[in-house]
């Protein structure tokens, strides 16, 4: 049964955002004043404080390391609380450890806004999938995903160009006014979502389980959606590919303009933003795991044309990568929406919060390990890490292949509800070992 929408959202890949208008302006702020700080954030510390380069890194990544045994207690407390007020709490924590970036001036000082920062954002995005399945109906999920990463991306855009200009002006002051400009946005946000509906639903729980004990029991225990979690560390993995691998590749190994990872970035960030709904509207009908079969081909793509690129003269060469960033973008544009609504619908309502804060320990797996290994790969050459990206392309296509037999949501045909009379839930097999 295919959901209806408005004729003219189908047709724009958009979903029905009646009631939600606040909570798009919501995630947009963010996203905003998140692309004004982001990119400066560690430049930032070196001229606003006395901490050196090392320091400034060591503190970082002690918060983020602090931060991180807190996923699976906030995916506990999205079941318990519900995803509104998490994402809620997430963002002013967000704006508290932001504005006290502001008088840090001590290592110690550093880490305790950092570590706020990072619990922050962990809540943010353990509460970020279970609201958006929350307030989506099922088929429509994809629609979903797709415009806020669209709005997400413009929104990095847009503020990494505003703060490039403030910095460009304002010297030491203008550092100190991103970051402000950064904390107002998580205020902001916050206020927006107060004015959004979604609090005024009820929580997708509905008891027993999500409020015992058995609750990550039954999680841990669910082996088609851990075999799901393990194939995603491959998948976001290979997204590092565009932020990691060109930089060095392009600059270093090919020996291009400097300007090109830059301009690369920005064609991504313009792509998804302006493309992504169109994108979601082309894969209506087809089946998830063909999609995302898709998408990993075209991250294999993405490394043989990055290695055409070291085959050509270098004005031929920026032509080649770019085009390579094209076609790593399409892929990305598959595979963004349709990985988020196969994870968020693959976990039963009353456990989705343990169930999501599971799927982005793999995330958080890849962001511990993938900048050291791609960067060891790219020292030792250019084959090695093409070679690399396209094995971890071919091991996200296989897996997801594999754990499309044993899960129904990856078979789930894109835009469409499922067939009450022939659903299945691979909880309900007994064959899986589930409780």
């Amino acid at each position: 049964m295919r959901l209806q929408t408005p004729l003219v959202l189908r047709r724009l890949g958009l979903p029905d955002v009646t009631g939600h208008v606040p909570l798009l302006g919501a995630l947009a702020v963010d996203a905003l004043g998140s692309g004004v700080f982001l990119p400066f954030s560690i430049l930032f510390f070196t001229v606003t404080t006395p901490l050196s380069l090392a320091e400034v890194g060591l503190g970082l990544s002690v918060a983020a390391g602090i931060a991180l045994p807190a996923g699976p207690l906030l995916g506990t407390l999205v079941d318990r609380s519900g995803a509104w007020r998490v994402l809620l709490a997430g963002n002013l924590l967000q704006a508290l450890g932001v504005a006290s970036y502001l008088v840090v001036d001590t290592f110690g000082g550093l880490v305790v806004a950092a570590v706020a920062v990072a619990l922050g954002s962990q809540a943010f995005w353990a509460a970020y999938s279970p609201l958006v399945t929350q307030i989506s109906a099922p088929g429509e999920r994809e629609r979903w995903y797709g415009l806020l990463g669209a709005l997400r991306n413009a929104g990095f855009g847009l503020g990494g160009l505003l703060s490039g200009i403030g910095l460009a002006a304002g010297g030491t002051a203008g550092y100190q006014g991103v970051a402000a400009v950064n904390a107002a946005s998580f205020l902001l946000a916050a206020l927006l979502l107060l004015l959004d509906r979604s609090h005024a639903r009820p929580a997708a729980t509905t008891g027993g389980s999500a409020d015992t004990g058995a609750g990550w029991r039954s999680v841990l225990s669910d082996r088609p959606y851990l075999a799901l979690t393990v194939v995603n560390i491959a998948f976001a993995t290979n997204s590092f590919a565009l932020t990691v691998v060109l930089p060095v590749y392009a600059v270093a190994r090919l020996d291009l303009p400097p300007w090109l990872p830059g301009v690369g970035l920005t064609l991504n960030c313009l792509l998804i933003a302006l493309t992504q709904g169109p994108v979601v509207q082309a894969l209506i009908g087809r089946a998830r795991v063909r999609a995302l079969q898709a998408s990993s081909a075209l991250s294999a793509a993405f490394a043989v044309i990055m290695l055409l690129a070291a085959a050509v003269p270098p004005m031929a060469g920026v032509v080649v990568v770019l085009a390579a960033v094209a076609v790593f973008t399409l892929g990305e544009l598959i595979e963004s929406p349709v990985l988020a609504a196969l994870a968020s619908e693959a976990a039963p309502d009353a456990l989705r919060g343990r169930y999501l804060a599971l799927n982005q320990a793999s995330w958080n797996i890849s962001n511990t390990l993938a900048p050291a290994l791609l960067t060891a790969l790219l020292a030792v050459g250019i084959w090695p890490i093409c070679v690399a990206l396209i094995g971890l392309a071919a091991v996200a296509a296989l897996g997801i292949t594999a754990v499309s037999t044993r899960l129904p949501a990856a078979r789930q045909r894109i835009g469409f509800t499922p067939d009450p009379l022939h659903a299945t839930t691979h909880l309900a097999s007994p064959d899986d070992s589930c409780t």
